[in-house]
């Protein structure tokens, strides 16, 4: 059953980072936790609690412990074996990675997002220290020219890029664009995303929490028919593809009222839940 929304919960599409706080704060404060994010609560705030309490944690939050849990160890992983000295973290909204992950001190990791989101992330988190070198940059993600600035700042280091809950908020065009950015230097060797499928859009757009998401101008607009494969045009190959659901199925976060769903569905049907989001690494063509 969808929990009534507020009109005024959800106002611009930034205010997501919000929710994706709000959820990582109530996983981080399970006794069965998968996974501590001791600043989630304060960069929530009390908006990002109202916004998960109107939208319902049910809704999505299982998603994004999924999420969390396989970008975590991804990023870790490369990041340890030298595969990586750089992370790009492109609309990095309010996550806490370079301050609880335990990687190396030399990794660098740079945040690109909107000036107003980078202020309030550093006000939210004075007083702490990364485990790496952090470097913040605004820019608007929009802009092709300041996409490039932004990746200019790598260098020539090995680099992982980082797309996490943006490519659903774009159109296909535009996802097809920041391929070919990313493409284009030689030194970003992985992209690190999550892709959303049909039945997600769908979902996402009924009811009431449709018409708030679309009055923030946060719809979800983007499902490639191809899946993964869609990113194979523009010089990327998925090496490593994840079903959201069953992830979350192995760490006992699906909802109870979404297995009963699973439970009455056809075989033949279950795709639509099972590939509700995929969770992807790509890596440079070879």
């Amino acid at each position: 059953m969808l929990v009534r929304v507020s009109e005024s919960a959800l106002r611009s599409v930034s205010d997501t980072a919000l929710l994706v706080a709000a959820n990582r704060a109530q996983e981080t404060e399970r006794a069965d936790a998968h996974f501590h994010d001791p600043h989630a609560r304060a960069l929530a705030g009390e908006r990002g609690e109202r916004i998960a309490r109107d939208l319902s944690y049910g809704q999505a939050g299982w998603t994004v412990v999924a999420r969390t849990v396989y970008f975590d160890a991804v990023i870790t992983r490369l990041a340890r074996a030298g595969e990586i000295a750089c992370v790009v973290n492109l609309a990095a909204g309010l996550d806490a990675r370079p301050y609880r992950l335990d990687v190396p001190s030399t990794l660098r990791w740079i945040e690109a997002d909107l000036p107003d989101m980078l202020d309030y992330k550093a006000s939210r988190l004075a007083g702490s220290e990364p485990r790496c070198v952090l470097e913040r940059v605004p820019a608007d993600l929009t802009d092709g020219e300041a996409v490039a600035r932004v990746l200019e700042k790598t260098d020539d280091l090995p680099t992982l890029a980082l797309t996490e809950g943006l490519l659903v908020y774009l159109q296909e065009e535009d996802v097809g664009r920041l391929g070919r950015a990313l493409a284009a230097r030689p030194n970003v060797r992985w992209w690190l995303l999550d892709i959303s499928g049909v039945a997600a859009l769908r979902w996402s757009s009924r009811g009431r929490m449709g018409r708030q998401l679309a009055n923030a101008n946060a719809s979800h607009r983007w499902a490639p028919p191809q899946g993964p494969n869609f990113f194979r045009a523009f010089g990327w190959t998925p090496v490593d593809v994840r079903s959201s659901w069953e992830e979350a199925v192995h760490l006992g976060r699906v909802p109870w009222w979404l297995r009963a769903v699973e439970a009455v569905t056809p075989p033949g049907r279950r795709d639509g839940l099972h590939h509700i989001a995929r969770l992807v690494l790509l890596e440079r063509g070879r």
